[in-house]
């Protein structure tokens, strides 16, 4: 890998510091994760913007945001979509390789949620991202690629444009996996699968108690 002055260890006892410090000034970062390997921003507009100059391509498409508790659902999600069911899957599926799309918060700012009113949220299975994430509302996490290029599903696969235009990268032992299984709970009483990944159908459908 090139760049090695951008490079760090999850192990780096400094690290965490310097990413806040780093994401608080609205600059970009690659992390490995509990899944695959992503871009990592602050939810400002001046991250968003950033995000989407080296993203390319990408049309007012919202971002998945990283939480570090479920309880930090309440600052995003309308909560009237939320039954007992939804509650058992989040209850244990996260912190875990599951994104679910909810129906935002009206007053949220556009650039965290979609035109269509929705949000993706998810509580990653990472000790040290979690640790991060507890100083932020949440943190923007996207594929670190080009839109419409293939996912890196490891560092090394990483294109040399887009380490350019980052601050740090930030890598540990994590095993190579493939990205979070995510759903759509945007609808009352609906659940619909848009990405099997991690989690498998058959495994939510016991959480949830009922067919996907």
């Amino acid at each position: 890998m090139q760049n090695n002055s951008k490079s760090f260890s999850w192990s780096d006892y400094e690290i965490i510091e310097k990413l806040k410090k780093s994401l608080n000034l609205n600059l970009i970062n690659i992390t490995s994760t509990d899944t695959i390997p992503g871009l990592l921003a602050n939810i400002t507009e001046k991250s968003f913007v950033k995000l989407n100059e080296i993203k390319l391509q990408r049309t007012n498409k919202p971002y998945l945001i990283l939480i570090s508790s479920p309880e930090k659902i309440k600052l995003f999600v309308d909560e009237n979509y939320l039954d007992r069911n939804v509650e058992n899957l989040i209850k244990n599926c996260w912190p875990g390789p599951l994104t679910i799309i909810f129906k935002a918060k009206d007053n949220l700012p556009g650039f965290i949620k979609s035109s269509t009113n929705t949000i993706a949220l998810r509580c990653p299975k990472h000790p040290q991202l979690l640790k991060l994430l507890e100083s932020f509302d949440g943190l923007f996490s996207t594929s670190a690629n080009i839109s419409g290029q293939q996912t890196p599903t490891s560092i090394n696969q990483i294109d040399q444009q887009i380490l350019d235009k980052i601050d740090f990268i930030v890598f540990g032992n994590e095993k190579e996996t493939s990205p979070s299984t995510m759903i759509d709970v945007s609808k009352k009483g609906v659940v619909k699968i848009i990405r099997e990944g991690e989690f498998k159908t058959k495994t939510l459908e016991k959480y949830y108690g009922n067919k996907l």
